[in-house]
């Protein structure tokens, strides 16, 4: 599976390369280590019209602290299954394991 299937999948498209290149270029305005910059400038120069790869795009969105998904059931946009009583042979489990016997 590709990373285009993927984003069909989602029903979302892939990050053109434009987007990418404002990506690394809000990261580099921002506070970042030297290797940081470095690499991200580097990157900005060399990529042209391809893009960055999903590798490079996780890293730049996580020094930039923009998630990569959005966990829609923990926001509250997908409501919560209804509750379940436990069922009774989960009710009478051990505490604990069960100890290890040593002969003597």
């Amino acid at each position: 599976m590709t990373t285009d299937d993927i984003y069909k999948a989602l029903g979302t498209r892939s990050p053109t390369a434009a987007e990418d290149a404002d990506l690394l270029r809000r990261a580099i305005a921002g506070k970042l280590s030297d290797e940081q910059r470095e690499a991200f400038e580097d990157m900005l120069e060399k990529m042209g019209d391809r893009g960055l790869t999903e590798k490079q795009r996780s890293w730049v969105k996580g020094v930039l602290d923009e998630p990569e998904y959005e966990n829609l059931v923990s926001s509250g946009k997908v409501p919560r299954g209804k509750d379940i009583p436990t069922p009774a042979v989960l009710q009478n489990l051990p505490k604990r394991p069960p100890t290890r016997k040593v002969d003597d």
